[in-house]
């Protein structure tokens, strides 16, 4: 905090976010110093304001996972994708590289949600991202694109790669 009351004392507004641990959990803060002048402008201290903000920032956090991440299986969604595509192509551009993108869907999901449920289809869908997620690497980029549809960005693969894990 200290360059923040050196700046203030020096005459500036001084906003910033800080954490601490007040009941046992840590705690976010957004605070404000203003510096407070005597009636010849010198600057003799400062007023200053914190606010609680661990619950807005929380809520933050889980809007960005739900912007980004699908929530019946836990992997990144169409969104997410996107994002990571256009990041991937252009480092794979950049590297000259190479870049494994594979399409996947479940053949005949449909009639599995027909016959026995959506909640069988869902928990068939987790079971299908648990056992992909068991045979690629930590790094690779698995997502959901909407129903049965997935892809699995995989950079700078080995020679064979594509086939290899398509098996």
């Amino acid at each position: 905090v200290k360059p923040a009351v050196d700046a203030v004392l020096g005459g500036e507004l001084v906003q910033f976010r800080s954490s601490g641990e007040a009941f046992g959990k840590v705690r976010q803060y957004d605070t404000i110093l203003v510096p407070a002048r005597a009636t010849d402008g010198i600057v003799r201290g400062f007023y200053s304001i914190s606010f609680d903000v661990t619950e807005l920032t929380e809520a933050q956090h889980a809007l960005e996972q739900l912007a980004r991440i699908d929530p019946l299986t836990g992997i990144a969604n169409r969104r997410h994708f996107e994002e990571r595509l256009d990041a991937t192509l252009a480092h794979a551009r950049r590297t000259g590289r190479g870049l494994v993108v594979l399409a996947m869907d479940l053949d005949k999901f449909k009639g599995i949600n027909d016959t026995y449920g959506h909640p069988v289809g869902d928990a068939v869908l987790r079971e299908f991202v648990r056992r992909v997620r068991a045979h690629v690497r930590q790094d690779d980029f698995f997502a959901r694109l909407g129903g049965d549809e997935f892809v699995l960005l995989v950079e700078e693969p080995p020679a064979i790669a594509g086939e290899v894990i398509a098996k």
